[in-house]
């Protein structure tokens, strides 16, 4: 019976956390407090994962940026964001099949980027978020993307005045906008390129059009045991010797 349950519990955590994934040109229809709830119960969620010193790792992560510090957690997860939405569009400019890009990519890809080991079958999840105010029809363009990119980057270099006894500062650099844009590319198109390779059609062998496994994870479906694998077969995709990894 304990076992039954614990498969219960599993299948209900793993559909919470997919079910609750955020594309991000929705993340970007929202009002800037209910986008600050969202990646506010991402970042708990990452919190809520680790233990140990991979706790304090993260509770010093998303620690506001301190005086003399390049770039704080949080800022490079807006760095992030803004280059993978630049990716997004490229990527569905090539591709309309192309998956488009969650922000929980971001937050995990931010994480595992700075060293942060994760469970290994944990994706960041705001499985408890309700949107509180109404979303705006606006879609963003290549344009509107550059620009905010520029902003944000702006924002995340500012300096900040020493208002308490700073903390340690981490080590980090602004991120090299064309590989991670190169690596988000890549993850947004693992998908198309698993259809193209297993066909559009989900159909057997036998002509039936039923297909058991479309309730898994969109990295399952697509070959991957976890999503980790699959963060990392983009990494290996968008790695070529004029353009080294990114995500190392």
């Amino acid at each position: 019976m304990k076992v039954v349950l614990s498969l219960i519990l599993s299948l209900v955590l793993t559909f919470s956390s997919v079910a609750q994934a955020l594309e991000i040109r929705q993340f970007d229809r929202m009002s800037d407090d209910d986008q600050i709830e969202f990646v506010d119960q991402l970042a708990q969620s990452v919190q809520d994962s680790v233990q140990g010193e991979q706790y304090a790792r993260v509770k010093r992560f998303f620690q506001p940026k301190q005086p003399g510090e390049t770039i704080s957690g949080m800022g490079q997860f807006e760095m992030n964001l803004s280059l993978a939405r630049i990716a997004d569009l490229e990527a569905v400019a090539k591709n309309p099949k192309a998956r488009r890009l969650e922000v929980e990519d971001v937050m995990y890809v931010t994480m595992e980027k700075n060293g942060i080991r994760l469970p290994k079958n944990f994706r960041p999840a705001a499985s408890h978020f309700q949107a509180k105010n109404p979303t705006t029809k606006r879609v963003m363009t290549r344009q509107d993307a550059d620009k905010a990119l520029a902003e944000t980057q702006a924002w995340v270099s500012r300096t900040v005045e020493a208002s308490h006894r700073p903390l340690p500062t981490q080590g980090a650099a602004l991120s090299d906008n064309e590989k991670a844009i190169a690596f988000f590319v890549a993850l947004a198109a693992l998908v198309a390129v698993a259809r193209s390779a297993g066909g559009s059609d989900n159909s057997s062998s036998s002509g039936s059009s039923y297909d058991d496994h479309s309730s898994d994870p969109w990295w399952q479906q697509n070959g991957y045991a976890t999503y980790h694998d699959a963060v990392r077969a983009a990494c290996l995709g968008s790695t070529t010797a004029a353009n080294p990894t990114w995500c190392d």
